[in-house]
């Protein structure tokens, strides 16, 4: 065996299914009941430096559309996640051997109820799972410590209620009207049992957690307009709210004590965040002035702040993700996209650029404040061609040291070119694809960490559709 060779197998299956139970009957409110199977394997294999990685997802799905008895408009949901996988790494402090375990149960149901002008709509949620894992660490030249394996148990309780109001204007300028209110009620209880220590004489850690407790209620209000002028029509909207985000099991299991002993293991805590977004869409018909077709203006402006922002680092020579929070960071930015529709829609050209506003470098890593985009598309009798020109601002990121400390590395601006070609042909009752593309062609090479990216590449893919 080549001492080089990287090996990466993946496998995937699908099936869904569809039965109707309702009669095909004009005005007639359907009950159908779905199924759906999917699982995927995937096999990595490092021959060069001895590293492995074995993933295993399934999902098994059941759905219900439809009424039962005097109950109508329900939408019905069962789930089972499996996951299985296990890792062999290298790192500079020697050998990581982990496996994980994941199942886990999902319910939900909603129900649906309209009026004239309203609609109501409330649903709840049932969430059950189990995470066994192990974590076996051989380090050189210091003994291992901390949490080897335990099984963690969650219960998620979820209850959301929804009432929406549209009405059809008759003014000839606003002629919809849609104003949305929701609210969310979540609670989590996490729970551990069955702790592996690797060192059985290290009390100053016992797990993950005890108990872990969590109830949040956020909120969500969305207004909607849109109409017409002479040949415009307009779209406009306003979201405002908040969110809530709970660490998942897995991410709870990051231990930097094993790497790092003189610090604390950070305490996880759910990320909440408070939005407001506003946005307007124009689009117009200038048939009148020959190749242009028309066109279409959209722009958004949108503010974020975030309690207990999740983050997740990958210090340098240790191939294992860490999580923690930032206590607080705000992002905002402004966007705008501009699109000509010239020759009977056949080519397009479009204009975008973005602005943003990032409080906390840490928190949003490589995050770029500025970002210009064009477009030229042709589609045309199975033809398409796309020629995808940008620029990126400076973007700054923070990567994690072997001592637990950040550095602040810096990519400059950036500016490349990629282009896309397909073609589709018809041939009895075959159809086939061919897609070719070329990225970065400017090709303005960045090395990080000895890691070439925004590298020249070329793709070239065939398909057939029966």
């Amino acid at each position: 065996m080549d001492d080089e060779l990287l090996e990466n197998q993946l496998d995937h299956h699908g099936i869904n299914l569809f039965y109707d139970f309702s009669r095909e009957q004009k005005n007639k409110r359907k009950n159908v009941l779905s199924a759906s199977f999917i699982q995927s394997t995937q096999e990595y294999k490092d021959y060069r430096d001895n590293e492995t990685l074995s993933n295993f997802n399934q999902v098994v799905l059941f759905r219900y559309k439809g009424d039962i008895s005097i109950l109508r408009k329900l939408d019905l949901l069962a789930s089972h996640y499996w996951w299985d996988e296990s890792q062999v790494l290298l790192s500079n402090f020697g050998t990581i051997d982990r496996f994980f375990q994941d199942r886990s149960f999902h319910l939900s149901g909603e129900k649906r109820i309209n009026f004239k002008l309203t609609e109501f709509l409330v649903k709840y949620e049932f969430e059950k799972g189990v995470l066994d894992f192990t974590d076996e660490r051989i380090l050189t030249g210091e003994q291992s410590v901390g949490l080897e394996g335990a099984t963690l148990s969650r219960k998620r309780y979820g209850l959301v209620t929804i009432i929406k109001l549209h009405d059809p204007s008759s003014s000839e300028t606003i002629r919809v009207t849609d104003f949305d209110i929701s609210f969310r009620y979540d609670k989590v209880i996490d729970n551990q049992q069955n702790e592996i220590l690797r060192n059985t004489n290290q009390d100053s850690l016992f797990g993950l957690f005890d108990e872990h407790v969590w109830d949040e209620t956020t909120f969500k209000i969305s207004t909607h307009f849109s109409g017409s002028f002479g040949r415009m029509m307009f779209n406009s909207y306003m979201n405002y709210g908040t969110n809530i985000k709970f660490p998942t099991l897995f991410q709870q299991i990051s231990s930097p004590e094993t790497i790092w002993s003189d610090l604390t293991r950070p305490n996880l805590n759910p990320e909440k965040n408070t939005g407001l977004e506003i946005g307007f869409e124009l689009t117009g018909n200038t048939s009148e002035l020959g190749a242009i077709e028309g066109y279409q203006i959209s722009t958004s402006l949108f503010r974020n702040f975030y309690e207990n922002k999740l983050r997740v680092s990958f210090p340098v020579g240790i191939p294992v993700a860490f999580y923690d929070n930032v206590v607080s960071a705000e992002l905002s930015g402004f966007e705008m996209n501009t699109k000509f529709f010239l020759f009977r829609k056949k080519v397009t050209l479009e204009f975008a650029f973005s602005l943003y506003s990032v409080s906390d470098k840490a928190a949003f890593p490589f995050k770029s404040e500025k970002k210009v985009t064009s477009n030229f598309m042709i589609d045309h009798a199975g033809y398409s061609f796309k020629l995808h020109w940008f620029n990126e601002g400076e973007q700054v990121g923070w990567i994690r040291q072997e001592t637990g400390e950040f550095t602040e590395v810096i990519l400059p601006d950036y500016s490349n070119l990629d282009l896309h070609f397909s073609k589709s042909f018809e041939w009895k009752r075959a159809k086939l694809f061919l897609n070719a593309s070329g990225r970065n062609l400017l090709n303005k090479d960045v090395i990080l960490q000895g890691l070439a990216i925004r590298d020249r590449r070329y793709y070239l893919t065939l398909g057939v559709q029966l």
